[in-house]
């Protein structure tokens, strides 16, 4: 999160606040994932017919995304800035 600040001071801002929140973006990603899994679940077979097949070869699996989270590949960060004097 250096970086963000770097670029910001560049800008002629001064950094307030820098916090990562990487865990709320592992959460959203399972929890967008139960919902997809739910409708999927719940779908009827009129709603099926409607929607087509399923011409994905294979779905990925959730584990992916999670360790991007994990490992910093993918974050949620909230940084705050003012204007120098």
């Amino acid at each position: 999160m250096s970086e963000h600040a770097d670029i910001l001071a560049a800008a002629g801002l001064r950094t307030l606040t820098a916090e990562r929140h990487d865990a709320a973006l592992i959460r959203m990603i399972a929890q967008i994932e139960a919902r997809l899994n739910l409708l999927r679940i719940t779908a009827t077979p009129a709603s099926r017919k409607r929607r087509g097949p399923d011409r994905r070869p294979d779905r990925p699996g959730r584990g992916p995304r999670r360790r991007r989270g994990r490992h910093s590949t993918l974050g949620y960060a909230l940084v705050t800035a003012v204007k120098s004097p």
